[in-house]
């Protein structure tokens, strides 16, 4: 069979078109599959990291009218709470300068932003918001090529205020700017009580022992009678199991699309593949005879034929598992970076690999056959 191997070896390097045709068929089959599994293992693994680093909280209550410290310290005491933190976000319009217009601007005001609790901010540079300094988030600074140590002005009740931004944070819960969100910017309560005339909060973030959908509608409705039972509504709550990112449905429907077209891929593919071995038995018929003659069984011409196939399917891997590797970085990095969520570094998914070898040797051979 040395010299049998020997002939494949020649019919592959005498056509190279033919060669190239049945490599880059498969090639691209692997790289697909490579590449939607490679979303589905590095994306999910982001986004949960960074979700469950910034502890989220299990409710979040949107309230009718403001409440005190003395009423968020009293919800701590409340069955099947484990901890409470206030908040407020309040609206403005905001400009970088004179020549631009006014836009929406979203102020989120917590209590305490170098002892947060739940949902928390991340300072990427700069320093929290102060008396004399706001923050801004990290995707309206890019969003609006706003500088990390410029200012902006805020119109408040038809009143404009000059601020200095002198710290980027990231918020994994706003809605990114590229989006349709608008900018988020932070400020101190001390500030916000000097603007806005109130140090009280409009949300209340709640975390409980154990997080289950079932605890989480009881401890909700335990809550709310509180509220109602002293006189402050709730409006609109969220319940958000910690272990999964709000987003992950989105990107979930993203990963599916893509994984359909990996399959048409591959199944375009494997239809090359076969119409290549179709033309190299149409033109290779009388040297079958030939073998045959001279004693080559049934098996070992299968054989034979089959290692050109697994040829072909060595040389497709070669190309597309780093392509597969360089693009599932790359495009995870892309759909990240619009979902606000930070990136790890470059790394080969496991799964994608052991998928991408699994379908580029064993896919091509029944299509051979």
């Amino acid at each position: 069979m040395r010299i049998g191997y020997c002939k494949i070896w020649r019919d592959v390097w005498r056509s190279k078109g033919r060669t190239l045709l049945a490599v880059l068929s498969i090639a691209i089959g692997v790289f697909a599959v490579g590449l939607v599994s490679g979303m589905n293992d590095f994306l999910p693994s982001n986004m949960t990291r960074s979700f469950r680093e910034s502890d989220p909280a299990h409710l979040t209550i949107y309230l009718r009218s403001l409440i005190d410290d003395d009423v968020l310290k009293s919800l701590t005491r409340l069955p099947g709470v484990a901890g409470v933190e206030g908040a407020l976000d309040m609206s403005a319009r905001w400009r970088s300068d004179p020549n631009t217009p006014w836009r929406d601007a979203n102020i989120v005001i917590r209590d305490d932003y170098s002892a947060q609790k739940f949902d928390r901010l991340e300072l990427l540079s700069g320093q929290w918001p102060d008396r004399q300094a706001i923050a801004a988030e990290r995707t309206t600074l890019s969003s609006f090529q706003l500088p990390a140590d410029g200012t902006i002005t805020l119109l408040i009740d038809d009143r404009e205020h000059t601020f200095h931004i002198g710290g980027a944070v990231r918020d994994l819960r706003i809605y990114p700017p590229a989006f349709g969100g608008n900018a988020t910017f932070y400020m101190s309560r001390d500030m916000a009580e000097a603007l806005f005339g109130t140090r009280a909060f409009g949300q209340v973030k709640i975390q409980m022992p154990v997080f289950s959908q079932r605890a989480a509608e009881d401890t909700l409705q335990v809550v709310k009678n509180h509220l109602d039972k002293i006189g402050v509504g709730a409006g609109y709550t969220i319940i958000q199991d910690p272990n999964r990112h709000f987003n992950q449905d989105l990107v979930d429907a993203v990963t599916l699309i893509l994984a359909v077209l990996a399959v048409l891929s591959l199944g375009l593919g494997l239809f090359l593949v076969i119409n290549t071995i179709n033309a190299i038995i149409a033109q290779q018929t009388t040297q079958i005879g030939m073998m045959k003659a001279v004693g080559a069984t049934t098996g070992q011409v299968l054989r034979l034929y089959m290692s050109g196939v697994i040829f072909y399917s060595l040389l497709a891997l070669f190309i597309a598992v780093p392509l597969g590797a360089l693009a599932t970085y790359s495009l995870s990095d892309m759909l990240l970076e619009l979902l606000n969520v930070p990136v790890e570094g470059f790394r080969v998914s496991s799964p994608a690999l052991t998928q991408q070898i699994g379908v580029g040797l064993l896919a091509p051979l029944p299509a051979g056959l």
